[in-house]
């Protein structure tokens, strides 16, 4: 993907012209425009590279789903997990910044009921302080594309002197949230197919970390 900029009225790049090539040409109609109050591009002085920002960070998700994966594994059984080999994800001439795994589930695999999740793979399973940002997607291959099936924050918190995994999924008004159901895959969506995890792990010392996309049974 590439990121370029047009001033309001100077090309014919409106969301509602109907000359707008973004709007006409994207397959799927999955093109993306962001279009951003002019006010409001550059509100902090010590940041004038604000807008920017926000495109790249939009890039970013795409990048991430255009990209093929650092990992990918294939199971007939919905108890399985797939580890990262690396901590040097997107750094190899690749787009996307975080770790790309993937996993293609058997038509016949069982047990039926199953959940997924991802997060860092770290030492012993915890370390305090490390985090990881996760989405999950699952591919649709009748429009080839993914679609985003659950995600969030895993924290690794302190709780009475013992590391926990703490889950936090995202509200509609983009707050965290618990319970962690609210961030694993709904049922309604998993099944056959082919997975995609993309995390971005982080250990205590602000180092990367591997990263793990694995299922569990219910």
């Amino acid at each position: 993907m590439n990121i370029g900029y047009w001033e309001d009225g100077t090309c014919p790049f409106n969301g509602a012209d109907g000359d707008n090539f973004i709007n006409r040409v994207t397959k799927g109609n999955r093109g993306l425009q962001l279009e951003q109050r002019s006010d409001m591009l550059n509100p902090m002085p010590s940041n004038p590279a604000w807008r920017n920002d926000v495109a790249e960070a939009t890039k970013s998700v795409y990048d991430c789903l255009l990209d093929a994966s650092d990992d990918s594994g294939s199971t007939t059984s919905t108890l399985y997990m797939l580890s990262g080999s690396t901590t040097t994800y997107g750094t190899t001439g690749v787009a996307c910044p975080r770790w790309i795994g993937d996993i293609t589930l058997s038509t016949t695999a069982s047990p039926t009921v199953f959940t997924m999740t991802a997060g860092a793979l770290l030492d012993n399973g915890c370390e305090v302080g490390a985090h990881a940002h996760v989405d999950i997607y699952k591919k649709n291959t009748l429009l080839d594309a993914w679609e985003r099936i659950g995600g969030g924050r895993v924290q690794y918190e302190d709780v009475n002197g013992n590391c926990v995994v703490n889950e936090k999924g995202w509200t509609g008004s983009g707050q965290l949230n618990e319970p962690s159901w609210s961030w694993r895959p709904s049922s309604d969506d998993l099944g056959s197919g082919t997975y995609r995890a993309v995390v971005r792990a982080t250990r205590a010392s602000g180092a990367p970390a591997k990263a793990f996309f694995r299922i569990l049974n219910l």
